[in-house]
């Protein structure tokens, strides 16, 4: 094989993208759960597309709390793991999303008679709230982070507002500093 026959030769490969929009219902909405007591919860959900020409194998996400309220950095030092939608609860589950799919994740929920919100790890989206993934009621900026075995990582930063009651929760994807800047 000659150099300009490998340099047609492309391998087929997952490329990964974040989507979010606050106004869509899928993205971000409430619901009854019956798991707690009946208690409404709002989810924010982004959807994680593969783009590319080959499935992403073994995918995880996290979330890194990078700006918050004061006092914020004493209880978020590491990234934390997200919960893929339809996976096992309480457990680290890995995906695989195939080409021009996407698979759902859940980012943040917040949940009635609850302050504040909570990072939707595989813990806290079953039917006890884990307090190490709870966000004080303020204003923050994550990072969310994907990757799987043949996927390069990706990132989103997201914007969240966190009150007193479930239903004042928001969130929005923001530009990073670097986009910023």
């Amino acid at each position: 094989m000659s150099r300009s026959d490998l340099k047609e030769l492309k391998l087929a490969t997952p490329n990964l993208q974040i989507k979010f929009d606050p106004r869509e219902r899928k993205h971000l909405d409430e619901w009854r759960d019956g798991r707690v007591g009946g208690r409404v919860r709002k989810f924010a959900r982004a959807e994680i597309w593969n783009i590319g020409d080959a499935t992403a194998k073994d995918c995880i996400a996290t979330m890194e709390v990078l700006e918050g309220p004061n006092g914020f950095k004493d209880y978020y030092l590491e990234a934390r793991r997200l919960h893929w939608i339809d996976a096992v609860e309480r457990k680290i589950v890995l995906v695989n999303i195939q080409k021009e799919l996407c698979h759902p994740l859940d980012v943040i929920f917040s949940q009635q008679d609850e302050e504040g919100a909570y990072i939707a790890s595989p813990w806290s989206v079953s039917d006890k709230l884990y307090s190490q993934d709870h966000l004080i009621p303020g204003d923050y900026i994550l990072k969310v982070k994907v990757q799987g075995e043949n996927a390069e990582p990706i990132t989103a930063h997201f914007r969240v507002m966190s009150r007193t009651s479930y239903k004042d929760l928001y969130i929005e994807m923001a530009k990073s500093k670097l986009e910023r800047s």
